[in-house]
């Protein structure tokens, strides 16, 4: 709907913004590591909320770069601001939320992956004996289609290797913070122990963020 992609723009604006934030937070020096998680938090959310939205309207392709760049911010920016800050469950949690928004992102086009799948496998075994036939080394090329379809692949494989490397790492945290951590932090602890971030669907990923936000706060 218009409102609802209208609603999304508004909601990319405001992930950039707090990015932004956190970004200058970052580099002046002066505000704390945490302030500076909060920004990257906030604007993660924004991010999957306005993948929320785009999931709605069938935009797959939108939704899964809003979840990508969320994820990024949680991977590459968020945890380790949380990291710095000494605050290692919650950073723990915020792996594991990367992890979910890169599971969401490979699940938009779960069904475009199976069916490229299926096309490179029939142009590899067409190619095979063409490429065997006569002497010489064997030569096989891809057609721009083919090329196309093998790189959203891999983009596809990538983005199932970063979920696991997130989620491993959230849980190899957690399993060494566990005896550590104070009462406060312990209600942080069923978000971690909770639903693998295979089996979250798009509103349980948007609950988890808002647990990180809330707990980052």
């Amino acid at each position: 709907t218009a409102g609802g992609s209208g609603g999304a723009v508004q909601l990319r604006t405001e992930a950039r913004t707090l990015k932004s934030l956190g970004d200058e937070k970052a580099a002046g020096g002066e505000a704390s590591p945490l302030d500076v998680a909060w920004c990257y938090v906030a604007g993660s959310l924004r991010c999957a909320q306005a993948a929320f939205l785009l999931e709605r309207q069938q935009a797959a392709a939108d939704a899964q770069a809003m979840l990508l760049w969320g994820s990024e911010l949680l991977r590459r920016s968020a945890a380790g601001s949380l990291e710095r800050a000494d605050e290692y469950l919650v950073a723990a949690l915020a792996y594991k939320c990367a992890s979910a928004c890169a599971m969401r992102a490979f699940r938009l086009k779960q069904r475009d992956c199976a069916r490229t799948i299926r096309l490179a496998r029939e142009e590899i075994a067409a190619l095979a004996p063409a490429a065997q036939g006569g002497g010489g080394a064997p030569e096989m090329s891809l057609s721009v289609s083919s090329a196309g379809r093998l790189e959203g692949l891999l983009n596809q494989l990538q983005l199932v290797c970063t979920m696991v490397e997130d989620h491993d790492k959230a849980q190899s945290m957690r399993r060494a913070l566990v005896s550590e951590v104070s009462d406060e932090q312990r209600a942080l602890l069923p978000r971690l122990d909770g639903a693998s971030p295979v089996a979250l669907s798009a509103q349980e990923t948007l609950e988890l963020l808002q647990a990180l936000q809330k707990a980052v706060e």
